[in-house]
């Protein structure tokens, strides 16, 4: 793959290849970055991240919540985990969490940007330490997920004919409006910023509240898991206390009916 510029007929040579002919070209190919020219070496960090889809015994997430980038890191300072608090001070992983219900919900490690990237195990081996000091209890995994995002990296040379976008340009996120904002004109850049500002004071406006508590009370996970398997427990309980009396009820009328029967028996001896 690459590009190639001339007259058309200069272009349209070669056997087996297929020619596509534009005034303009985009380069959206990635990290693997096939058009685009760079004059640097591509030495980019890395986020890496272990998660499960799980079915639980219980949880302590609320299933209308998403949890976002939980950097707690109580579970490492459980004994015999000193290692993987050490580790954790110096590249800090968090948890994303999404219920799906209430026994079955979405658990991932992530590493936010490292270089080299953090190794698969070691990101498997603290999600399973944040989950046991959670109390939750897996008991199937039906997918699991194993992801490496190349992040940031050197730009492209400059000036050139090939238009680099996304992870191409090294960038990421917010990567397609920012690569055509660089590169656009100061008219376009003004008009862009006169459309766009209202929308942005406006998401900003809406997230202004979540701001005074991030994570909305002073409960830990650790208790709110605690706090629902009581809850189960305590509802179990009144289930079953509610059982008995109708199993009482059930087993008296069993038993006065079959003294019925039998008396009837008796009487129809007593005539023969």
């Amino acid at each position: 793959m690459g590009a190639e510029w001339g007259r058309e007929e200069e272009a349209s040579q070669g056997v087996g290849r297929l020619m596509i002919r534009g005034s303009l070209v985009l380069d959206a190919t990635g990290h693997a970055r096939r058009l685009v020219e760079y004059d640097k070496k591509f030495d980019p960090g890395f986020q890496g991240a272990y998660g499960i889809v799980a079915e639980v015994e219980s949880h302590p997430f609320a299933l209308d919540t998403m949890l976002f980038m939980d950097w707690r890191d109580d579970h490492t300072h459980a004994p015999g985990l000193e290692a993987m608090r050490a580790a954790n001070e110096k590249l800090p992983t968090f948890l994303y969490a999404m219920p799906f219900t209430k026994n079955k919900v979405f658990l991932e490690e992530t590493a936010l940007v490292t270089r080299p990237a953090l190794d698969f195990p070691e990101l498997k081996e603290r999600l399973q330490a944040r989950l046991k000091y959670l109390g939750i209890k897996v008991t199937r995994v039906e997918e699991e997920e194993y992801c490496l995002i190349p992040m940031g990296g050197v730009l492209p040379k400059h000036p050139q004919r090939v238009l680099a976008l996304g992870g191409t340009a090294g960038e990421r996120l917010i990567v397609f409006g920012l690569s055509l904002f660089v590169k656009s004109n100061n008219a376009a850049r003004a008009s862009l910023l006169a459309r766009g500002i209202p929308g942005l004071i406006a998401m900003l406006g809406g997230l202004l509240p979540t701001l005074g508590d991030y994570y909305g009370d002073a409960e830990s996970l650790k208790e709110r898991k605690d706090a629902v398997d009581a809850a189960a427990r305590k509802a179990a309980k009144a289930a079953l206390a509610a059982a008995a009396p109708a199993a009482s009820a059930a087993s008296s009328s069993s038993g006065a009916k079959e003294a019925a029967l039998s008396g009837s028996g008796s009487g129809a001896g007593g005539r023969s």
